[in-house]
C-alpha cells in the first residue's frame, strides 16, 4: 500500500509538474512575445511561473510551525501503544 501511494503521488506530481510547467511556461512566452522582444517575453514568463512557487512555500512554513506539534502527539500515542 506506501509503495501503491509514493507510486501514485509520483506519476500526479510527474503529470502535473513536467506536463504542466513547460506548457504553461511557452503559453506564457507566446502571449508576452506579441508585445515584447523574445528574450523579454523568455523572462517574463519564467518569473511567471516562479510566482506560482510562492503558494508552496507557504504551506511549507505553516507546516514547519505545526509539525513539531503534531510529531510529540504522535509519539505520545505511539510510546502508550507499546506499552500495553
Amino acid at each position: 500500500m506506501r509503495a501503491m501511494s509514493t507510486a501514485l503521488f509520483f506519476f500526479i506530481l510527474n503529470m502535473i509538474s513536467l506536463g504542466g510547467g513547460p506548457s504553461f511556461t511557452g503559453w506564457m512566452i507566446d502571449i508576452f512575445n506579441k508585445t515584447n522582444g523574445e528574450i523579454e517575453s523568455i523572462r517574463y514568463a519564467m518569473s511567471a511561473t516562479s510566482f506560482l512557487l510562492i503558494p508552496s512555500m507557504i504551506s511549507f512554513l505553516i507546516v514547519f510551525r505545526l509539525l513539531p506539534k503534531d510529531w510529540a502527539e504522535a509519539e505520545k500515542v505511539n510510546h502508550g501503544l507499546v506499552q500495553k
